[in-house]
């Protein structure tokens, strides 16, 4: 682990199977426990809102692809191979995909599975990913609750960044509050801001 002599951190005990397991079921819960088709229902090779286009109700989306260019005013969820966020989605993000990339705005929660997920944009309240990899180079407005294997946050977190990892956690933006993670290897940059205590576990990999 590598941390700048001005942050405070401590080590605590190991990361156990159950712990991550833990994890790992209430991400794949978030993403899953979401409320029956009240709304628009969008099934095609390739589901577009196109920009300018306002839609006033949920969005539920299932293709190859599922692009947001223009307005969703309720919660957009999917199942894709590729999400990709460039407009404005006025509720929250549910969903399973290969990679999401929001580059636009969300101004509830993300609640993900996916290989890769990167919020180059703003959301507004929580980030919660199951992926191979997370990268936060934009804002999220609360707490990011992450579990798969390695995070980059180079962005800003308005609340904390809690999880589980089985590689790495690379920090070289802004957390508002504390970092608490399982982890084998954290770095925090000289040019990170963390605004409380870092707290970490031994992850998986390197236990005995």
């Amino acid at each position: 682990m590598s941390l700048p002599a001005r942050f405070r951190s401590r080590r605590a005990g190991r990361l156990t199977t159950a712990g991550l397991a833990s994890c790992l079921s209430v991400a794949f819960l978030a993403v899953l426990a979401v409320p029956l088709p009240v709304g628009a229902i969008s099934v095609s090779g390739t589901v577009v809102v196109q920009s300018g286009r306002v839609i006033e109700e949920d969005l539920f989306a299932a293709g190859s692809r599922v692009i947001v260019d223009g307005r969703i005013e309720g919660d957009l969820t999917v199942t894709t191979r590729n999400l990709i966020i460039n407009g404005v989605v006025e509720g929250d993000v549910n969903g399973a995909a290969w990679s999401i990339d929001i580059q636009g705005e969300v101004d509830g929660s993300v609640r993900a599975a996916a290989w890769e997920i990167d919020v180059g944009g703003s959301v507004g309240d929580d980030v919660l990913s199951f992926a191979r990899s997370l990268e936060v180079d934009g804002t999220v407005g609360r707490d990011v609750l992450l579990a798969g294997l390695s995070a980059r946050q180079s962005g800003t977190v308005g609340g904390e960044v809690r999880g589980e990892l089985l590689w790495g956690l690379y920090v070289d933006g802004r957390v508002a509050e504390d970092i608490d993670v399982g982890i084998h290897r954290l770095t925090i940059t000289e040019s990170a801001s963390v605004g409380s205590a870092v707290s970490w576990r031994q992850g998986l990999i390197g236990q005995n």
